[in-house]
């Protein structure tokens, strides 16, 4: 369960195009870095975060012009949730199966819940990584 009275929000919203993946990956580790997020746990985040986005600038925007992508990070006192949404129109299944893919079994290793979402003109991904005790 969330706790509100301990709550930050950060998300930017940028053009989905693999030049823009370096900054965002640059401002996701900063915000980790100034949130005290421990460097190893900050570093599988920020993995978490690049192969979310590259997936999203991949199959955002349908073919024409690049969509947007949306990058949030949550943080309370026991979990950091990132979610990436693009417009992109993703076949991706609501649940994991095996042999979808080594990023995406390595993204379930790293994080303690994963979710895909897809639906016409929206796909969104969510992974939620609890706080270590060394964290809190």
């Amino acid at each position: 369960m969330v706790d509100m009275t301990e709550l930050d929000v950060w998300t930017v919203t940028a053009p989905a195009r693999a030049d823009q993946l370096p900054a965002l990956r640059r401002r996701v580790g900063r915000w980790l870095r100034d949130h005290q997020v421990p460097r190893g746990q900050r570093e599988s985040i920020v993995w978490i975060a690049d192969e979310a986005l590259g997936n999203a600038v991949a199959h955002s925007g349908g073919g024409g012009e690049p969509g947007e992508v949306t990058l949030s990070l949550l943080l309370d006192t026991e979990t950091v949730v990132l979610t990436v949404q693009d417009q992109g129109d993703t076949a991706a299944p609501t649940r994991w199966r095996p042999g979808l893919g080594l990023a995406l079994r390595m993204i379930r290793a790293l994080a303690d819940r994963v979710e895909l979402v897809s639906e016409v003109g929206r796909t969104t991904f969510t992974a939620c990584c609890a706080r270590g005790p060394a964290w809190r």
